[in-house]
């Protein structure tokens, strides 16, 4: 009882598999440390989730492998990639699958190249950085700034 009553104080650790039309929970994946973000692959085979830091367990990034019928649903990762010390904010499939990019706390992005398209027929390179965001509105604005520079891929 004392372990289930200190569980309550932390995130949920799981994600949920969703059937979209009905609202129904399918699936619920079960980490060691709070889950925090989901991004599934081209062809929704397969899903890249990060989890928290919690207690003595590092960040990290689990790959799961999305069965075809719920019934063949499994908790294993196919892949986990333990992270730096701090929260793995947020990591996506890269193109085709063949990369995941992630950004976290330690304020690098794990990724190649970043390209925006627009209707201008345009691509452009984002970096980011500086102060973390969520401090941005109430520190004076001369304390610091969290900036985002757009580049051309030839310049």
């Amino acid at each position: 009882m004392k372990d289930a009553l200190k569980r309550k104080h932390f995130r949920d650790q799981s994600a949920k598999l969703w059937d979209v039309k009905t609202g129904k929970a399918l699936y619920t994946f079960v980490f060691d440390s709070p889950a925090r973000s989901v991004d599934f692959s081209v062809g929704d085979k397969l899903a890249v989730t990060t989890a928290d830091p919690f207690i003595e367990k590092t960040s990290a990034i689990h790959v799961k492998r999305i069965a075809a019928d719920i019934e063949d649903q499994t908790d294993e990762s196919v892949l986990v990639m333990k992270g730096p010390r701090g929260r793995i904010n947020r990591a996506v499939w890269g193109p085709l699958n063949k990369f995941i990019i992630s950004a976290g706390e330690d304020a690098i992005i794990h990724g190649s190249h970043f390209l925006t398209g627009s209707l201008d027929k345009s691509a452009k390179v984002v970096l980011g950085g500086g102060q973390d965001a969520s401090a941005v509105t109430s520190t004076d604005h001369r304390a610091g700034k969290f900036e985002a520079k757009f580049y051309d891929k030839a310049s």
